[in-house]
């Protein structure tokens, strides 16, 4: 399993394509994405931090080829290096975990906590539609784990087990925990066994996890 939390997130889901040729043959891989997506909003402030570490790290060996064919222009190449994007190129199977109130995207966004003016708590409504189409439209056989909370990483903390999501179908309550032995661990990480996709369906802001927010 290859996975990372935040910044440490986002380079795995840059690096999981390019474990298998480090290890020895017949290795199954799987990554983790724990709050890694990043997503395109009217903010522009990662967009173009991202775009500058491409340019000072010089990171063009991790764009996969397949992105890159996707996007030839070079002025597009940082999307390549962004969640919302490179996401939809990665070959080997994965979960990715991001909740719908992003913390460290909104914060970064807005610069303050509560209380907000109505443009923006519009802007942060405007965040959870894009965050949740981002996830919806990821390749088939991509798990999701999605919370409506203000929240940044759930793989290194107590959450990772406490924080359910209601399964609409069945209305069993299942944590990140639960996603990643059903998918991963019981099956042997059979790739066929991804694809569940638990988005929280609940209206408004921490609509399932009740409480003040933290950054």
């Amino acid at each position: 399993v290859f996975s990372g939390c935040s910044a440490g997130g986002r380079g795995a889901l840059y690096n999981l394509d390019y474990v298998p040729a480090m290890i020895p043959d017949g290795i199954r891989v799987v990554g983790i994405f724990d709050a890694a997506i990043w997503v395109v909003t009217t903010n522009i402030i990662l967009p173009q931090q991202t775009a500058m570490v491409l340019s000072l790290a010089n990171a063009t060996g991790r764009l996969g080829e397949r992105c890159v064919a996707h996007f030839p222009n070079e002025n597009e190449h940082w999307k390549c290096l962004y969640g919302e994007f490179r996401a939809q190129f990665i070959s080997l199977p994965f979960l990715a975990a991001s909740s719908q109130y992003d913390s460290f995207q909104l914060f970064t966004a807005l610069q303050h906590m509560e209380p907000y003016r109505p443009d923006e708590w519009l802007f942060i409504e405007n965040f959870r539609a894009a965050m949740r189409s981002a996830l919806s439209n990821l390749p088939k056989g991509r798990s999701v784990f999605s919370t409506g909370c203000w929240a940044h990483c759930l793989t290194e903390t107590e959450l990772f087990w406490e924080r359910p999501i209601v399964e609409e179908t069945t209305g069993l309550t299942i944590n990140m925990r639960d996603l990643i032995t059903m998918t991963i661990f019981k099956n042997n990480f059979d790739s066929k066994s991804f694809g569940a996709k638990l988005m929280a369906q609940c209206t408004g802001f921490q609509c399932s996890c009740p409480g003040t927010p933290q950054v």
